[in-house]
């Protein structure tokens, strides 16, 4: 599988990392800043918690 690519956090600017959070719910993933904690929901495969974490709105500046 190829590395998945995610933006910064959206909060502080930090890389972020999938985690398999298989442990508590088989096949799930989050993806979480390193730095601040902020994370996204839980997704069924690290495509998803990628998709989900990428797909957000960006602030225009407003």
């Amino acid at each position: 599988m190829s590395e998945l690519k995610l933006k910064k956090c959206p909060f502080c600017g930090g890389p972020a990392e999938i985690v398999d959070n298989s442990r508590y719910d088989p096949g799930t993933y989050f993806v979480g800043c390193l730095y601040c904690g902020a994370r996204s929901d839980y997704e069924h495969g690290e495509e998803n918690a990628a998709e989900l974490w990428n797909g957000r709105v960006e602030s225009n500046g407003d």
